[in-house]
């Protein structure tokens, strides 16, 4: 077994008495073994050994094989991972905020997973405002800034975050667990919460050393960077970080260390460039999506009929479902595009894309060297998906549905679309 998995009892027969290793383990244990059962893996019991909650597997079908108990014991592992999560965001909601105030660097990592669970971070971001007059250090700032993204102020936050950034280009988020077996730099730009990709939240607590290096206009990458194994560009694909993606190609052509999430493909993921790719990809339905100016689209009635309709718009460089409307008539759109500032849009067809039974699934998936990875799926009765909205935190079925989607993820999904 791994070092997550826990024997709780000698074997002598056909009885294999284990748990998950994790935070309010019997919490855990109980929702793994439920997963199981009700994906079709395989269907344990739980029983009390010394007052700890076990996974109790009996093995008494003679066609039984290796195959099947790595396959259970893969599953225990992902759903173990998955619930991990739930039930400590679950407990940190019944338990006071951590004393975040006296690390000298927080991250954006943990003031996010407080946000989620509930907690109000006007407090702290106050403690950190009478911190920075005596002390004022550009971590602290990041750490302002932050919290006024999660709270709403997006203005004053980027107006903070421009003055850190004034003074240092470099930050190290303290999430990793000694020793360092790699160091990581990433390359960020200056923007909101969605201007980068969040590596913070997948490394936190791993024994890899991350360091941030903000690359803008006014402080361009420096010749000399600190020592890394690896370096990760998280700048995201906006109009606004155009220019910064197209010199950061020229200059990581030549570098000495292998590049991941390379500027020069991260260019080509406009959602009208990524459409356009998928166009003739088999066993995909990828609507075509085109950037249309505001202008444009007043006029639009003259080149769409009522068949044309519903369709999806949204605003050129948002995120996170802003602005983004499904479109019924003409009459619509022009009372939507009189809500909406932009001036430029990405219009295209909707898909109704639910399931037989009335649900709509969302996969994020991710292609590393070109092999598909399911990050999460949500299932929701809405088209519009978001995790956070669609219920996963509170349905366990759900989240069940879910872990068993990833699970058998290659024998499934990715099989019949890979």
């Amino acid at each position: 077994m791994c070092d997550k998995l826990e024997l709780l009892a000698p074997v002598t027969l056909n009885i294999v008495c284990f748990r998950y290793r994790a935070e309010q383990a019997d919490a855990v244990n109980a929702k793994i073994v439920i997963a199981l059962q009700e994906s079709g893996i395989a269907a344990p019991s739980t029983t009390k050994i010394n007052t700890l909650l076990a996974i109790r597997v009996a093995i008494f079908n003679h066609r039984t094989t290796e195959v099947h108990i790595d396959a259970m014991l893969d599953a225990c592992l992902r759903f173990g991972k998955q619930f991990s999560v739930y039930t400590h965001t679950e407990a940190f909601m019944t338990t006071e905020l951590p004393d975040y105030a006296n690390r000298p660097f927080i991250g954006l990592a943990p003031l996010m997973a407080s946000a989620l669970a509930g907690f109000d971070l006007a407090p702290l971001g106050s403690l950190l405002l009478e911190r920075v007059k005596t002390e004022p250090k550009p971590e602290t700032l990041i750490d302002i800034a932050n919290i006024l993204f999660l709270r709403g102020f997006p203005e004053l936050a980027l107006s903070i975050q421009k003055e850190a950034l004034s003074q240092q280009q470099l930050y190290q988020p303290p999430i990793t667990e000694q020793p360092i077996q790699l160091r990581l730099l990433v390359l960020m730009s200056a923007g909101d919460l969605m201007a980068n990709t969040p590596l913070e939240f997948l490394i936190q607590h791993s024994d890899i050393g991350l360091t941030q290096v903000y690359v803008t206009e006014t402080s361009p990458l420096p010749d000399t960077v600190p020592e890394h194994d690896v370096l990760f560009v998280a700048v995201a694909q906006s109009d606004a970080n155009m220019a910064l993606l197209n010199s950061l190609t020229n200059k990581l052509a030549n570098w000495p260390k292998p590049v991941l999430n390379k500027p020069e493909a991260i260019s080509l993921l406009a959602r009208n460039q990524v459409a356009d790719r998928l166009q003739d990809a088999p066993g995909l339905v990828a609507p075509e999506t085109l950037r249309v100016s505001k202008h444009d689209l007043i006029t639009v009635h003259e080149i769409l009929t009522d068949d044309d309709y519903p369709l999806i718009i949204r605003p050129v460089d948002s995120h996170a479902g802003q602005g983004l409307a499904k479109i019924d008539s003409y009459s619509a759109l022009i009372d939507y595009l009189t809500t909406e500032n932009a001036e430029e849009f990405y219009l295209a067809s909707f898909y109704d894309y639910k399931s037989a039974d009335g649900l709509y699934r969302k996969y994020r998936i991710v292609l590393i060297a070109g092999k598909p990875y399911l990050c999460h799926q949500a299932i929701s009765e809405q088209w519009m998906i978001h995790y956070l909205n669609a219920g996963m935190a509170d349905n366990a079925e759900k989240r069940a549905e879910e872990a068993a989607s990833m699970v058998a993820f290659d024998q499934n999904f990715c099989t019949n679309t890979c």
